[in-house]
């Protein structure tokens, strides 16, 4: 069975899905043997442990996928991988959703910061306008439709920080319209 498949199947199943992070094959493969059914792969576990770098939008969408193919190939559960803000527009989201689909992730987390994304314990962060927040949704789901429809996206909302709890509703609502 796909990974996405088992992904989907196990978000179906009734109670909560706990999903630990990590950042790297050992800590992936640490998760599965003590028995999580899905891995997530922590953007700033990346950036800290393979990179040395502060979790504030300066890995690359090559960096990202390259670390997801390597922790795919490692477990047999599915990854979930945080995709930040898709590295760029929704053209670059597109992308960064095909070769992510291509590694084996079976989901991603996308954010509605703007570009450079900033971890949200380190700074308060500046959020995309809603509509083009929608629009790079869209242009995810658009690869996910075509790639693997199982793929699944978690849109990741930020704008409450900056917004307010109402703005982080109709973003969330808007989001689940789009599919």
């Amino acid at each position: 069975m796909k990974k996405t498949t088992m992904l989907r199947n196990l978000l179906n199943e009734p109670g909560l899905l706990l999903v630990p992070g990590a950042y790297d094959c050992i800590t992936a493969r640490c998760a599965e043997l003590v028995g999580f059914k899905a891995v997530f792969q922590s953007g700033a576990g990346v950036r800290d442990s393979q990179l040395g770098m502060p979790d504030v939008g300066i890995a690359t969408a090559s960096e990202i996928v390259n670390c997801a193919k390597y922790m795919v190939n490692s477990i047999k559960v599915p990854l979930i991988v945080d995709a930040d803000d898709g590295y760029g527009g929704a053209l670059a989201a597109y992308r960064t959703t095909t070769e992510l689909i291509k590694v084996g992730a079976a989901g991603m987390f996308l954010d509605d910061q703007k570009h450079p994304t900033k971890c949200p314990f380190l700074a308060v962060q500046e959020v995309l306008p809603r509509e083009e927040f929608y629009g790079k949704i869209g242009a995810v789901l658009e690869a996910r439709n075509k790639e693997d429809k199982d793929f699944v996206i978690v849109a990741r909302i930020d704008a409450a920080a900056t917004l307010g709890d109402e703005e982080l509703l109709i973003r969330a609502k808007g989001c689940i319209k789009l599919g």
